[in-house]
């Protein structure tokens, strides 16, 4: 059997398993700008498991990389990033309407970042945006803050606490009322990379450290899995090696567990959960080469099969599921 049979062999079997979990609408992956070697990106596709195929989107009126996004209310807000200069600007797209009208064009949004920024992670809770750490391009420095931001009128912004250390390039994960915040790095120019893990409860309004990571990363890309787990896919190590490792974190015995390696290395990917697969995009190699390739992982297969690969190749892009 050819590898191109095998890879149309395993589309169907996946096709035929979403199929059969029956689905009101069938949730999409969109990528959104990055970077392909030294050219930053405004480009935006949207990938379909369900007919494993990419779909050119309207694209970003501005290229950048190192971007964080969210969902809320059915729209993408893509939050800051890098391009010409590290903004702090937000913008939007309508989820709703670019699933059957590929020809929606992105939104300024009113609400702007405190700072400009570039590395950082976001969350959204109850309609507003959270922020933690990155690089801030108007002090040249990295943050350590978590920051609240109203996606509505007066669109106001506040420091909710401050992180034991500067955070940059790291995780997240959404859980309830808590955020996981994982790994990264102390800086831009430091080998010191973090393999700590804070908890930070929104409620409480306070900062946990948890059990640390079994290895130091950073340019990971980061899913919840299930109510209490997260899935670190890739990123770099304390000598800067990529990597295609992967780890599952249980929040609640704060106890890690490897995953079967992935079949390319990847700093810098981005990774999104559709049902019971998770996908994992781009990023680059060893070579520092930006990626196209696109591979999955099922628990219930327990390997990694590759996907149709993205239009673009792209590090440091964003990615949301909708």
């Amino acid at each position: 059997m050819t590898q191109e049979t095998s890879h149309e062999i395993q589309a169907e079997e996946m096709k035929k398993d979403i199929a059969e979990g029956g689905m009101d609408r069938e949730p999409k992956v969109l990528v959104a700008g990055g970077r392909n070697g030294r050219e930053n990106l405004n480009s935006v596709e949207m990938f379909s498991l369900l007919n494993t195929t990419w779909t050119p989107l309207k694209p970003m009126k501005e290229c950048l990389e190192k971007a964080s996004s969210v969902v809320y209310n059915n729209q993408m807000f893509v939050t800051g990033g890098v391009g010409r200069i590290v903004t702090k600007s937000i913008k939007k797209l309508s989820l709703n309407a670019v699933q059957v009208d590929q020809s929606i064009t992105w939104e300024n949004v009113l609400a702007e970042l405190p700072a400009p920024l570039n590395g950082h992670c976001s969350v959204v809770y109850n309609g507003r945006l959270i922020v933690i750490g990155g690089f801030d391009g108007s002090k040249c420095a990295y943050s350590d803050s978590i920051t609240e931001i109203s996606l509505a009128p007066p669109y106001t912004s506040k420091l909710l606490a401050t992180m034991p250390q500067t955070r940059y390039l790291h995780g997240v994960a959404m859980f309830g009322d808590k955020i996981l915040i994982l790994g990264g790095k102390l800086n831009g120019f430091s080998r010191t990379n973090l393999a700590s893990v804070l908890l930070y409860d929104i409620t409480k309004n306070e900062c946990k450290q948890l059990a640390s990571l079994p290895y130091p990363v950073y340019e990971m890309a980061t899913v919840k899995w299930g109510d209490d787990s997260v899935i670190i896919v890739g990123g770099a190590d304390s000598n800067d090696q990529t990597l295609n490792k992967v780890l599952l974190y249980n929040i609640k015995t704060q106890k890690s567990r490897m995953l079967p390696d992935m079949k390319y290395k990847r700093q810098g990917c981005v990774a999104a959960v559709v049902r019971d697969t998770v996908i994992v995009m781009g990023g680059q190699d060893e070579r520092r080469k930006s990626l196209k390739s696109v591979e999955c992982f099922q628990f219930d297969r327990y390997t990694w099969q590759g996907l149709p690969e993205m239009r673009e190749a792209r590090y440091c892009a964003t990615a949301v599921v909708c």
